[in-house]
Formats: structure tokens, C-alpha cells, sequence
């Protein structure tokens, strides 16, 4: 693990990403989940599911990009998503680390 200095351009990054493609997708399934559309998934056709699915692992890898880049702000540099997450539990950033590493398999 290397350490540096924070990089402004790195937040700045990190803001862009979080407007522009987290929030879209972390909205959506918050909107879902106020309506109720997932207690009605067995009534989903499989298409349906398939495009869910989709949706859930964009908006998984955004929050893991994310994760990677807040590390990098506060100057902890990790190679991969997994030793990010690792990172991430280890900082106490994230508390269920587990669940994280688990969800890329």
C-alpha cells in the first residue's frame, strides 16, 4: 500500500463521478425501493430481471470506484477492487466488508 498526498484533481474526479453516474443509479433504486418495486420481483419477466441485474452491478461498480477513489484522496493507493474494499473494511469506511467481497463473486 502506498501513501501520497491528496490530489485535488482526484476529488474533483470523484464529485464528477458521484453526480453524474452514482446518484442516477442510486435514485433510481431508491425510487424502486419507496414504491415497492421489489417486493413485486417474482411478478418480473425474466427480461425484466436481466435489466435489473444490470442496473444493481452498474451501480455496484460506480460505488466500488468511488470507494477506490475516496482511498486515493485520503492517500491510500490500492491496485485492485478487492484490496480496496479490503482497505475500505480495514479503515472502517465500510462495515460489512464480507458482503462487499461477495458481491463480486
Amino acid at each position: 500500500m502506498e501513501s501520497k498526498k491528496p490530489d485535488t484533481a482526484v476529488l474533483k474526479d470523484w464529485i464528477e463521478v458521484y453526480e453524474n453516474d452514482f446518484s442516477k443509479y442510486f435514485d433510481l433504486f431508491q425510487n424502486w425501493e419507496e414504491n415497492g418495486y421489489f417486493e413485486k420481483l417474482e411478478k418480473l419477466t425474466e427480461e425484466k430481471k436481466k435489466q435489473l441485474c444490470v442496473k444493481y452491478k452498474k451501480l455496484f461498480t460506480i460505488s466500488c470506484k468511488l470507494l477506490q477513489k475516496y482511498l486515493i484522496y485520503s492517500g491510500i493507493y490500492q491496485t485492485t477492487v478487492i484490496m480496496a474494499l479490503k482497505q475500505a473494511y480495514y479503515s472502517e469506511i465500510v462495515t460489512d466488508g464480507q458482503k462487499w467481497i461477495n458481491l463480486l463473486f
